[in-house]
């Protein structure tokens, strides 16, 4: 069902960030869920903006890769 498709897509998703290194999680949530501009995540994290949108790119690969590759 639509539901229980819908749930084990969020199983997956999860799965991603938590195998995701430590700060390029701490990024994509940052980002993701608290809504933050790569300008502030950069600032709360000790790093350069460029930095955080590496890890964000790093991160969103991860997760379609991980999504992608055990949902099929």
């Amino acid at each position: 069902t639509l539901s229980s498709s819908s749930a084990a897509s969020d199983v997956y998703k999860r799965q991603a960030i938590d195998d995701m290194p430590p700060r390029q999680r701490e990024a994509f949530l940052l980002y993701r869920y608290d809504e933050l501009r790569c300008e502030d995540i950069a600032d709360r994290m000790g790093i350069s903006v460029r930095a955080v949108e590496k890890h964000l790119q790093l991160a969103l690969a991860h997760c379609k890769r991980r999504v992608h590759g055990e949902a099929s």
